[in-house]
């Protein structure tokens, strides 16, 4: 029954601000109101799931996220109500898979499935904002909305790959975590061990960095579309229209940060580190704004897609031969329970949960 609480006093707030005689007359009040009730929803979300038993975590937070996309539900709910339902199948079959220890489904599998349905969610508040926004003509100039096929495809695009803005912010990436990880030292390398495990099961070399690829590659996918459509999409986007692009530049880079700061705290990362991640990560949010306005969402997307499975799979070849940590991560699990601080400061992801319960 608590669960369902903030939902209805979302629903029942917005309809009162939503509801016009025509669906084509939108206000700028609106528009802020389409960007400012998922953007806060899920970064105050973000910050109190701790405050739950472990097993409810989870749960917590997939209930509270369809409250924060009362507004696409209202403005957009032929895109809105399919989306919300391909996400809670995807949000339940994480859950059940987590909660059914017995199953022996890996971590990283079942926390990919949870975290797919999540962002998706993401996306689903971006697409009640920019069809809310495009009905208010006052607030529609310099605004141009992504398709989700679009999204999809940008960070497998070569036009969208071979940006400078693109290509350069990777590359360095991938050769500084290289480096990194090098003088990190090589003892667990998946070539120095000659073994690789999915969890705590050693399987052969080829197939574990292959079921990582593949599970990180689904994931961050999600992760990066869901993540840039919500901060860079939504949030940034309407606090420069409302504030100025210097303001919302800084709240954005900060907040975005922030949210990731429980989650760590929580897997039991001292302060000193947490702090160190929560600056290192505002700077890698400055740098996704600043793809984002130099050519749009599609950059930023396929930025921090690939950032992502660049960390990933640099930390499983580096780490991936020894067996995962029953330690819970500070980020969802294709990371294995490696906690590379580094590495996981680059990366925005979903925090690892410890269900314990049965269905």
């Amino acid at each position: 029954m608590k669960k369902i609480v903030p939902i209805t006093i979302c629903l029942f707030i917005c309809t009162g601000i939503f509801a016009q005689p025509s669906p084509q007359a939108k206000t700028p009040g609106q528009v802020a109101a389409s960007a400012y009730i998922p953007y806060a929803g899920t970064i105050l979300s973000s910050g109190t799931y701790g405050l739950f038993p472990a097993e409810m975590q989870q749960i917590y937070l997939t209930a509270v996220t369809y409250a924060w996309m009362t507004p696409s539900f209202i403005t957009a709910p032929e895109k809105a109500v399919p989306q919300a339902g391909a996400a809670l199948a995807f949000e339940s079959a994480g859950l059940l898979m987590a909660g059914h220890t017995d199953w022996n489904v890996p971590v990283s599998l079942s926390d990919a499935f949870w975290n797919i349905g999540w962002k998706l969610n993401y996306w689903t508040m971006y697409e009640g904002y920019a069809k809310t926004r495009s009905l208010c003509p006052e607030a529609n100039e310099s605004f141009h909305s992504v398709s989700f096929k679009d999204a999809l495809k940008a960070p497998f695009s070569w036009d969208v790959l071979s940006r400078k803005e693109v290509a350069y912010p990777l590359l360095g990436l991938l050769a500084g975590g290289t480096l990194f990880e090098i003088l990190s030292g090589t003892d667990n390398a998946v070539w120095n061990t000659g073994k690789a495990y999915i969890g705590q099961k050693e399987v052969p070399v080829a197939l574990g960095i292959a079921y990582n690829a593949a599970v990180s590659t689904a994931s961050y996918l999600f992760t990066g579309i869901g993540e840039e459509a919500l901060f860079r999409g939504v949030g940034y986007e309407e606090m420069k229209r409302s504030l100025g692009r210097v303001p919302a530049a800084l709240i954005d880079s900060l907040l975005f940060s922030a949210v990731h700061v429980p989650q760590e705290l929580l897997a039991g990362m001292d302060a000193p580190t947490a702090l160190g991640n929560y600056l290192l990560r505002s700077a890698v949010a400055a740098g996704l704004q600043l793809v984002y306005e130099q050519s749009g969402l599609e950059s930023s997307i396929a930025v921090h897609v690939w950032e992502d499975i660049i960390c990933s799979m640099l930390l499983y070849l580096f780490q991936g031969g020894v067996p995962e940590t029953t330690a819970p991560t500070a980020n969802i699990a294709p990371t294995n329970g490696r906690v590379n601080t580094a590495v996981n400061a680059c990366m925005g992801t979903a925090p690892t949960f410890s269900i314990e319960f049965t269905w």
